[in-house]
């Protein structure tokens, strides 16, 4: 056999492979399996989101990107430059818990600071504007409880 057709012959066998190897990938996605590894899923989410971002979707992406009522709550109190602890304090919950929601914000929003997150907040309008009379209120509340 010659060199051309044993070349020939291992491209047929690897297009012959790659076809298997598509076909068997379809077949579980098909059945809800994952196939990416789980790190190369998250920087793929994350280039997605980032590329919605800076491409000036954001608008579309609030409305994809499902924050909790309490995720919000502190990308407000983050907006107003308060640390971990006093967002505890704040909302009478452990500073772990801050972090963790801290974390989940800055996965959904593919963001890496909490910089970032003000400026996302404050550019998009997701922060509550408080007058003088409405951090009053928030504190009588506190006081009563």
């Amino acid at each position: 056999m010659s060199n051309l057709s044993k070349l020939v012959s291992q491209v047929l066998f690897f297009k012959m492979h790659l076809r298997m190897i598509f076909y068997t990938r379809s077949r579980s996605v098909a059945e809800g399996h994952k196939v990416l590894p789980l790190p190369l899923t998250g920087s793929l989410f994350s280039q997605i989101i980032e590329y919605t971002v800076n491409s000036g979707k954001a608008e579309r992406l609030l409305k994809a990107v499902k924050l909790t009522r309490r995720e919000h709550e502190i990308v407000n109190l983050i907006s107003r430059g308060m640390s971990n602890k006093e967002i505890a304090t704040e909302l009478s919950i452990a500073v772990h818990t801050v972090k963790s929601h801290v974390h989940n914000i800055l996965e959904k929003l593919a963001l890496h600071t909490r910089l970032e997150v003000a400026s996302f907040a404050l550019t998009e309008g997701m922060v509550r504007k408080l007058s003088g009379q409405d951090s009053k209120d928030s504190k009588d509340s506190k006081e009563k409880k």
